[in-house]
């Protein structure tokens, strides 16, 4: 999971910048981290149990997402997940003509009368 918090901005396409919270996997299972990329870019400094209310509020955000698309590796199903789309009889939008020259040379065109 990967998500970001910033009280102070909100881009247009909703991300919020300067603390990002990731999940790492490892063998021993799921690390929670919350990493300040404006003075951590090597995300060396885990700062997920200094900031509570931050990671409270990632967290709603990302349930709310869960239960809205859904999740796939938490098993959860969202509730405005459609069915892929399905055409009855699929057709292609163009067609091969083998009496159509779909190769013309140009040095021909001298010869073609």
């Amino acid at each position: 999971m990967e998500a970001s918090y910033n009280a102070r901005f909100k881009g247009p396409d909703q991300r919020t910048g300067v603390v990002t919270e990731k999940a790492i996997n490892e063998a021993a299972g799921t690390i929670p981290g919350l990493f300040n990329l404006e003075t951590d870019i090597g995300e060396t400094n885990n700062v997920y149990h200094d900031h509570p209310e931050i990671v409270e509020e990632l967290s709603a955000l990302a349930a709310a997402c869960r239960e809205d698309i859904g999740d796939e590796a938490e098993g959860v199903t969202g509730k405005n997940v459609r069915p892929s789309g399905h055409v009855e009889n699929p057709d292609t939008l163009t067609h091969y003509d083998p009496e159509h020259p779909y190769i013309y040379a140009e040095y021909d065109k001298g010869e073609r009368g």
